[in-house]
């Protein structure tokens, strides 16, 4: 990640389970999504980023007045899933660094490869990658919530 400053590229390239961005093939509506839910991780990992404001903002900014803080909610509601599933950290690339912004953890592409299956119509699909996401746990719930994501998305 780049300090103050202008923005510069960290140098960061992927590692063993991570992807190129670009590799996943996703929709510019898919790649603003996993954009904003990058500034709701980085809320959690350090609360006095205030990264959910920067979320809202972008969801707003992205989806417009009406659909953008509902697709925030969601994205929300399904990360906080994913958290009360997990027994591990999730890992997460920082959204305003453009190296580690063009990667996607292993985590982040299975939030978004179920999110794309979702949307596909491929429940089976979205479900192997849930399981893999939240390590076996509560998989059902996490199932519903991105469902509901998906359905704003769409």
């Amino acid at each position: 990640m780049t300090g103050p400053g202008p923005r510069r590229h960290c140098g960061r390239t992927p590692g063993d389970k991570d992807c190129l961005l670009s590799e996943l093939a996703l929709t510019r509506s898919e790649t603003a999504l996993l954009q904003i839910a990058r500034r709701f991780f980085q809320s959690f990992a350090a609360p006095g980023s205030q990264g959910w404001v920067a979320a809202m903002a972008e969801a707003e900014a992205r989806f417009g007045q009406d659909a953008g803080p509902r697709l925030a909610a969601r994205t929300l509601a399904a990360l906080q899933a994913v958290g009360g599933a997990r027994r591990s950290p999730l890992m997460f690339n920082a959204p305003d660094c453009p190296g580690c912004s063009a990667i996607a953890t292993e985590e982040e592409r299975r939030l978004m490869l179920s999110l794309v299956a979702l949307r596909r119509g491929d429940v089976g699909r979205a479900r192997i990658e849930i399981l893999m996401l939240c390590e076996g746990h509560r998989t059902d719930a996490v199932l519903a919530a991105f469902q509901a994501l998906a359905r704003v998305l769409a």
